[in-house]
């Protein structure tokens, strides 16, 4: 019997499945062997496979397409060895992976363990980011900084257990059609105990082609998966619990996961903010007539809920989201002014303009002095699919190497917003604080008399679901 099996399930993947092969086959620990599950590939993935003249590698094709499960599964059920680990077709190990985890596995005094690592994620066009796996805490389902499932952001790919935890817990489940692995290590989390390897092991590529035409399968499987958790979240996160169902709930009968797998949400967004919309000018007298004479004082509290800034302290840097108007130049520059940081770092937004229209001259003309005095730098972003703050939060990380102390300013309505996009990249970010340059005005209640503000409100509450959709799917 072979030390490890390794299973590796592949569709369509013939451009990547010979680096994920051979990240295996350098591994400095030999003692494995290699299950490839071919789930009924149309391209050349099965001469590649058969390109590689080594004993240790065993391939089965499907004719027919199946689930991911079910092809883990098959996997599964002819591994041989004593511990199992996976990889996907699409990713890869780095060099020492295998032998430091069989390491811990075999010093380890509980004969039902996992050992897992942190991964380089390699998004599309975005550099290369450092992903701190979670903490997996015994009897937690919901990480409550995420916002998820505690097991959401552990790749499986960065794993090695022991069989008998799998003999405990048993196979995937395949009547998922994503969310397979997840749903698996919440299973295997409450049978066996989890060594945390705070070091990258594997490389993760976010891939082409399949995120956009597989929305809709994800919302089903969220909501799969509030029925098969339906007691414990009603017991221990009844929050999260509702939170999650409205907002599957209103991507699937509402027409926004249509919206957004199609590439519209730009022109969303830009009709809900149209001051030409029929239903926005009716919302308008609606709100002024009626929620706001009743509710004002109610709403205008709850709308400072967006508004959540931390505490100014001494940082390294200061980052000003785009579009840098007034407000946040004005924010920044009073920080600046009291000492807390010697650099300031500011965006242009998509088409790449450094101010808005918002922007006056002496705002300007202090930018370019600080400019010249080296004190600020300008950072442009080329345009994307993927949201423009999410872009920015991932060139902050990438300049900060997760180890800067950050301020990042920008306006009331958008700081929770962005924390939630900080807390998903940044997992531990004890340095970064995020300062609202306005914050004050929302505690006005004659704010909700603003039409401007209303559109505002209402488009925000719409961003926000949305980007929490958005980054589940990361």
């Amino acid at each position: 019997m072979v030390k490890v099996s390794i299973i590796l399930p592949t569709y369509n993947r013939a451009h990547t499945i010979e680096r994920a092969i051979n990240s295996i086959l350098t591994q400095d620990y030999n003692e494995f062997e290699v299950i490839i599950v071919d789930n009924g590939s149309t391209d050349n993935t099965k001469e590649l496979v058969e390109s590689f003249s080594d004993a240790r590698i065993r391939y089965q094709r499907f004719d027919e397409k199946t689930g991911p499960g079910a092809a883990r599964n098959y996997g599964l059920s002819k591994a041989t060895g004593q511990y199992i680990a996976f990889l996907d077709s699409d990713d890869e190990w780095l060099a020492g992976k295998l032998g430091i985890q069989v390491r811990v596995l075999e010093e380890s005094s509980e004969t039902d363990s996992l050992v897992y690592t942190d991964m380089w994620w390699i998004p599309l066009n975005h550099g290369k980011i450092y992903h701190v796996s979670p903490k997996m805490v015994p009897g937690r389902l919901i990480n409550q900084q995420t916002r998820f499932y505690q097991a959401f952001f552990l790749g499986i790919q960065s794993t090695l257990m022991s069989r008998s935890c799998i003999e405990r817990v048993g196979f995937f489940r395949e009547d998922l059609n994503c969310f397979e692995d997840m749903e698996f290590l919440i299973r295997l989390q409450r049978e066996c105990v989890f060594h945390h390897i705070k070091q990258p092991l594997v490389n993760y590529y976010e891939t082409s082609g399949s995120v956009s035409s597989q929305q809709n399968v994800e919302l089903n499987v969220r909501s799969d998966l509030l029925k098969i958790y339906k007691d414990e979240l009603l017991e221990k996160n009844r929050s999260f619990y509702y939170r999650e169902k409205l907002i599957v709930s209103l991507f699937e009968r509402s027409g926004l996961a249509s919206y957004f797998s199609k590439g519209n949400r730009l022109s969303f967004f830009a009709w809900i903010k149209s001051e030409n919309s029929p239903y926005m000018r009716s919302f308008q007298r609606f709100w002024i007539r009626v929620i706001s004479p009743l509710f004002g004082g109610f709403l205008s509290g709850f709308a400072a809920r967006f508004a959540q800034t931390d505490t100014a302290k001494k940082v390294d840097m200061i980052a000003i989201m785009a579009p840098p108007n007034n407000n946040r130049l004005e924010k920044a520059f009073e920080l600046y002014d009291r000492g807390l940081a010697e650099t300031i770092l500011m965006f242009a937004d998509n088409s790449h303009e450094i101010f808005s229209d918002q922007t006056n001259e002496a705002n300007k003309r202090k930018v370019e002095c600080l400019k010249r005095d080296g004190v600020l730098e300008y950072l442009q972003h080329s345009n994307s699919e993927v949201p423009t703050t999410l872009t920015e939060i991932r060139k902050l990380y990438e300049l900060s190497e997760a180890k800067q102390s950050l301020i990042i300013v920008t306006d009331g309505f958008h700081t929770r917003r962005t924390r939630m996009v900080v807390d998903s990249l940044f997992v531990e970010q004890p340095n970064i604080s995020i300062i609202a340059a306005q914050s004050q005005k929302l505690q006005c209640n004659n704010w909700w008399h603003s039409f401007s503000a209303i559109r505002t409100y209402f488009t925000e509450f719409t961003k926000q679901l949305y980007y929490r959709h958005f980054l589940l799917r990361r």
